[in-house]
């Protein structure tokens, strides 16, 4: 993405939302996305990409109508990823039917600048929960030069190439999250009912119960 060239990145707030498998309704799911990111910032992402047989070479990306007129052409089965930006301030990355272990899962990060925008954190995503099939989520402070998806450090060669490091260690609970396994406490937490009787052994309750056997988790720092 265009901001991750830059000198001096800015201080990102990633949420990271889970499912297990992928949301029946895909197309249900970008539109609520997509709705969330203008109602919470007043504006669009200007920068698209579509990962699978859409005709978007890879690095690239495209301007909203034609992202969307992509997708109304050749529909919503055949991507396995989408990710958008504006201008390195706001935008999501949405991973479909991706695997660890023998667990299938879905992940939605939605990721803003810290330093530009106040965010209220359910009113954010409330409404993409349903949608998204949400099993699990929080949010998380990325750490200045490390990536937002696998929070590993962005490596600059002297030519100014950039790698990032792949790894999954940070997505290790999802294999257990049926026994209510969880990252970690969070200021802001989204947790299912199995994660919810762990957390209770220790004392700790839900600020608010939500819908689909959901709950939130306050833990101002």
């Amino acid at each position: 993405m265009r901001f991750l060239k830059r000198n001096r990145l800015p201080k990102i707030t990633a949420i990271k939302l889970y499912s297990i498998g992928e949301p029946e309704n895909r197309e249900l799911l970008l539109s609520r996305i997509l709705s969330a990111l203008q109602e919470t910032f007043g504006a669009l992402p200007e920068e698209f990409d579509i990962s699978g047989p859409y005709g978007i070479r890879k690095g690239s990306s495209v301007g909203y109508r034609v992202f969307q007129n992509k997708l109304k052409k050749i529909g919503h089965e055949k991507y396995y990823a989408l990710s958008a930006e504006n201008n390195g301030q706001f935008g999501f990355n949405l991973l479909l039917g991706a695997h660890i272990a023998a667990l299938s899962y879905t992940e939605l990060v939605l990721w803003y600048a810290s330093e530009s925008y106040l965010v209220d954190f359910l009113q954010f995503v409330e409404p993409i929960l349903g949608p998204l099939n949400a099993a699990s989520g929080f949010d998380i402070e990325i750490a200045d030069g490390h990536s937002i998806n696998t929070e590993a450090r962005i490596k600059k060669s002297i030519f100014g190439s950039i790698s990032i490091r792949v790894g999954h260690e940070h997505l290790a609970w999802l294999s257990s999250i049926h026994e209510g396994a969880i990252r970690g406490l969070f200021r802001n937490n989204i947790v299912n009912n199995e994660q919810l009787l762990v957390l209770a052994t220790r004392g700790i309750k839900p600020t608010k119960t939500l819908s689909n056997g959901l709950h939130y988790i306050c833990c101002p720092g």
